[in-house]
Formats: structure tokens, C-alpha cells, sequence
């Protein structure tokens, strides 16, 4: 297996984000709260896991809301341009579903802990990670890690690197 190409973009991203606690790998389970992190706010789906949830921005392709305990980014699709069709799944036509999802859980006024981070395997690889997390550390420069990651977190973050403090 080749080594994935991460962008010089990513790699700085990476040194910004101080990873606050030890480094595991969790596994992706289809009834995690991954799934709930890409449902639209107040659908059924959302609403079962986060409860009712206010919309703080939305725009063409960006959703921004909160309840009492995480914050949500949520990417709700691609210019067109940058979409195949073949490339689409199960979860990207579904209605009430979006592409990408960053979940924000808040410890204190000061302390922003990106909890869970999804992008529907048919949208990876066009930028979708990088830019929610962008966004979300340009609205909380105390924006860190929990040291949970996927075998795909590992390689975004380059988690295998030391703590940051």
C-alpha cells in the first residue's frame, strides 16, 4: 500500500491543532455518532441524537448550528463541477444528509474539542475535512484535538506525531 499524499495545506493545518489527550484509533461503526454527524439539523435523524438544534450560519454549502452540548459544520454539497456521478452513495442522495460533518464539543468558553470528523467516503479527497476545519478554527482559535482517530484521522492529522502543547 502507498503512503498517502497529504497536502502542504493539511500539514499545516495539522501544527495548529494541539492534541489534548492520548492518541487511539476508534473504529468506524455505521451506528456511531459519524452517521448523526452528517444529518441535516432538525431531520429526524438529528434530532434523535442531538436534540433540536439552532442554525448559527447557512449558506449554499455550509451549515453552522449548535444545541446546549456540541457545534456542527456541516458541508451540504460540492460545486457541481467537482461531482461524478458514479462517485455518488447511498448517503450523499439522501436528502437528509450532507457530504461532511465536524462535530464541536465545548468543555468551557475557552476550550473547543473537535469530537468527530466524517466525510461520505463518495466526496473524500476534494478538500472537504480541510476546509471545515479551517472554518471552525477561524471561529475558535482554541480549536484542539481528543486524540480519537480513525486510521484516516491518523493520516489527516498526522497523528502519529508527538503531542503538541
Amino acid at each position: 500500500m502507498s503512503k498517502p499524499n497529504i497536502s502542504k495545506k493539511t500539514r499545516k493545518l495539522t501544527y495548529c491543532l494541539p492534541i489534548i489527550g492520548p492518541v487511539s484509533e476508534g473504529v468506524f461503526n455505521a451506528g456511531s455518532l459519524d452517521v448523526f454527524g452528517l444529518a441535516k439539523p432538525n431531520t429526524v435523524l438529528a434530532n434523535s441524537r442531538f436534540g433540536h438544534e439552532r442554525i448559527l450560519y447557512q449558506d449554499e454549502h455550509l451549515i453552522v448550528c449548535t444545541n446546549q452540548y456540541f457545534i456542527r459544520y456541516l458541508q451540504t454539497t460540492l460545486p457541481e463541477e467537482n461531482l461524478k456521478e458514479k462517485e455518488m452513495s447511498v448517503i450523499a442522495w439522501h436528502s437528509e444528509m450532507c457530504v461532511g460533518g465536524l462535530v464541536i464539543r465545548t468543555e468551557s468558553p475557552t476550550c473547543h474539542i473537535v469530537d468527530n470528523i466524517y466525510v461520505d467516503t463518495a466526496f473524500r479527497c476534494h478538500g472537504i475535512a480541510t476546509s471545515l476545519i479551517e472554518r471552525a478554527y477561524r471561529d475558535f482559535p482554541d480549536l484542539c484535538l481528543d486524540g480519537r482517530f480513525s486510521s484516516a484521522g491518523i493520516v489527516f492529522f498526522g497523528a502519529r506525531q508527538k503531542k503538541r502543547r
